[in-house]
């Protein structure tokens, strides 16, 4: 993922970009926003493994929809972080 973020900065003048991921994609988005400060924003629906510890690691805002069987995200992450509950869908 380095090697891609490098080339678009680098060629492309890019300089923030934001990570989305569902499921194992969440893991990714949050282990990613905490290594590469070119991402600025993360977003993760029905996170896989991802602990407090991770998402606190990571220095960006980040949107979290948990599942209806997923732990609950809402008000035990910091202040900087907005979180969502989706609770069921139609």
């Amino acid at each position: 993922m380095g090697n891609i973020l490098d080339y678009y900065e680098r060629f492309h003048g890019i300089t923030e970009v934001g990570i989305f991921g569902f499921c194992w994609g969440g893991k990714v988005s949050t282990l990613a926003s905490t290594d590469f400060p070119l991402i600025k924003v993360a977003g993760l629906v029905h996170p896989s493994s991802v602990t407090e510890e991770m998402i606190e690691a990571a220095d960006t805002p980040m949107y979290l929809f948990p599942c209806l069987d997923d732990p609950d995200m809402v008000g035990r992450t910091p202040d900087r972080l907005q979180s969502f509950l989706i609770n069921e869908l139609n």
